[in-house]
């Protein structure tokens, strides 16, 4: 058995090393076709069946079974996502997510050594100037603040998980906005995969029981249909094919701290991988787009220093 597993592990080896795709003939008993060789060689059946194991998924494209490599994306493994934070009692993880949305995708285009990191305390603040306490607003909230008026450093304005009085950017002082945002179908899973190639995600999950007591493993929450589910803002930052049950998953960073499942990070299994008719998890995704750095000036004190010229 240990003999075979090797092999199938050569195999699958050799297989992701030829190509990321390819089409095999159904109606043959040999792996045909000419995607189908590898080296000047034809492989055996036995190979193809060795793809489930080593992250391949197949499906139909006419008359060929074709085959393709199930993607891996960790923006967290390339240091490029700020650390978790720890929203504690205060209802503000859309000011989280929105945040680390907007300078994750900062940080990704200039490739910073030493990651930029916005305040989600000045949305708190502002997103909602006469609330008296932390309140439940969404991750578009915080990304349309971010266009009309940019979002300063945390270190300008550090997080204390409570709301307290909005005030205006001082002069000189650093921030990040962005052009645009745009939202992604809950549905479309390979859009989903498409646009986390290039960057991090906003998105919701739906609160239950098993989700604040996860610890490890791959997240499968229960049918919540019929329900009025509260949701919550979680940061989506990869994705992948766990190997031992074959499963695909989301990886997201929450905001309940590094207590708090895999330190702070959750694998959450992804529609391809669940059963007929259930609807996917993770919902309400969007990013940011066009992120730019600008310094408040004095002839920019207007309000929030809202104007960029």
């Amino acid at each position: 058995m240990e003999a075979e597993n090797k092999t199938c592990k050569d195999k699958g080896k050799l297989i992701s090393q030829a190509s990321q795709i390819w089409a095999v003939s159904w109606h043959s008993a040999n792996v045909e076709g000419e995607l189908g060789k590898l080296m000047g060689q034809l492989l055996p059946v036995a190979a193809v069946v060795c793809l489930a194991a080593t992250g391949f998924v197949l499906y139909f494209e006419g008359s060929f079974l074709v085959y393709k490599r199930q993607p891996y994306i960790n923006w967290k493994e390339q240091g490029l996502v700020n650390e978790v934070r720890d929203q504690g009692r205060c209802d503000c993880c859309w000011a989280i997510v929105a945040c680390a949305a907007v300078e994750a995708l900062y940080n990704i285009k200039y490739q910073c050594k030493e990651l930029f990191q916005l305040a989600p305390q000045e949305l708190i603040n502002c997103v909602k100037k006469e609330a008296k306490a932390c309140y439940r607003s969404s991750i578009n909230e915080g990304f349309r603040y971010a266009r009309q008026y940019g979002i300063q450093q945390e270190l300008n304005c550090p997080f204390k998980a409570q709301k307290q009085h909005c005030l205006s950017k001082e002069k000189h002082m650093p921030a990040l906005r962005i052009n645009n945002f745009k939202n992604i179908d809950k549905e479309d899973e390979a859009r989903i995969i498409e646009v986390l190639k290039q960057q991090p995600i906003g998105a919701g999950i739906v609160v239950t029981g098993k989700l604040k007591n996860y610890k490890e493993g791959i997240y499968e929450a229960p049918d919540t249909r019929g329900a009025k589910p509260k949701l919550h803002a979680i940061f989506l930052v990869g994705c992948g094919t766990d190997k031992d049950t074959n499963k695909n998953y989301w990886l997201i960073q929450n905001s309940w701290g590094t207590g708090w499942g895999m330190n702070g990070y959750a694998k959450v299994i992804r529609s391809s991988s669940l059963p007929d008719g259930r609807a996917p998890i993770l919902s309400r995704l969007s990013y940011p787009e066009n992120v730019e750095y600008f310094l408040c000036i004095e002839e920019q004190m207007i309000e929030y220093c809202s104007i960029r010229k």
